[in-house]
């Protein structure tokens, strides 16, 4: 059985705990033209994904802190505005300090990770103005580490992606499909792919997408097509099964989950197949649902007569 990492944040601290090691292990050693270079995100610097990274650990660290003292704080005190500022004047720093600032507030996010655990995840009920709450922080967080980490485009790829992380996700970014879907052709062209009976056309495309917590987890077995999956249903992130550049899309999706579509797609994924990262800078309008040379294929779906 896949863990729904939202419902226990002692595991999802653990896996991201490691993700930090993971990404530091990437970054700690960049130079400063390393971090003014391009990151896989339009607009973006690898310095300004990396500050991004601090203060969305300082964003989690300021709810969960709020949570221990009985406050229900907002994760960002000046909104989407305060953050926005905060990644475009941190990105402009030299290596020495985005590296330093971004050890420092994943120490310190860590920190608040043993203090909250010691204390049995208090006031799950605050969500400070937002769609989860602290239970849910170390799960959310470890999406943006993992996410992210591969839009450094610095060699971390989608298929270094935990399978415990994959098998959490998948399920999410497939729900959010259905409404992602511009029109009824491009639904008939996925329903026919769930059920084994069709390949998606090149043209198919999604909407973009912003994550929601769910209620609900399913397993998904077979880590490598998870991934593939995870990657073109939903974050737009290119991979290393991705042959050439023309395949690679540098898209990050976002948009609005439906339960509905859970139900039918992931089921099937588990049966027959085989890492806010929101608000990024630059993020465009549609990522593709396959490769041209690559992609997950299901085996016919037997239906109940």
């Amino acid at each position: 059985m896949a863990v729904d990492l939202e419902q226990t944040p002692d595991r999802a601290s653990d896996l991201c705990r490691d993700a930090h090691q993971r990404l530091w292990q990437s970054v700690s050693a960049l130079s400063d033209d390393q971090v003014r270079a391009h990151s896989r995100l339009a607009g973006w610097t690898v310095g300004h994904v990396l500050t991004h990274l601090a203060r969305n650990a300082d964003a989690h660290a300021r709810v969960l802190q709020g949570a221990l003292l009985g406050e229900d704080r907002p994760k960002y005190g000046g909104g989407t505005g305060q953050r926005s500022l905060e990644i475009d004047q941190g990105a402009t720093r030299r290596a020495e300090e985005i590296l330093h600032d971004l050890e420092t507030s994943q120490a310190r996010l860590e920190a608040v990770f043993e203090e909250c655990s010691a204390a049995g995840w208090p006031n799950p009920q605050f969500v400070g103005g937002g769609s989860y709450g602290p239970h849910g922080c170390p799960a959310h967080r470890l999406r943006e580490t993992e996410m992210h980490h591969v839009d450094l485009g610095l060699g971390y790829e989608p298929s270094d992606w935990p399978d415990e992380y994959v098998a959490w996700e998948l399920p999410v970014l497939l729900s959010t499909v259905d409404e992602r879907l511009e029109s009824p052709e491009q639904r008939r062209s996925v329903v026919a792919w769930l059920a084994g009976r069709g390949t998606l056309p090149h043209q198919a495309s999604l909407a973009l997408w912003g994550l929601r917590p769910r209620d609900a987890r399913t397993p998904v077995p077979q880590p490598r097509d998870r991934a593939r999956v995870v990657h073109q249903l939903g974050a737009g992130r290119p991979g290393d099964f991705h042959p050439s550049a023309e395949d690679a899309r540098f898209e990050l999706a976002r948009g609005c989950p439906q339960h509905a579509f859970q139900a039918c797609a992931i089921g099937q994924l588990g049966e027959s197949s085989a890492g806010d990262p929101s608000g990024a800078r630059g993020a465009a309008p549609h990522t593709s649902l396959t490769s041209t040379r690559h992609s997950a294929h299901l085996p016919p779906l037997a239906f109940a007569a």
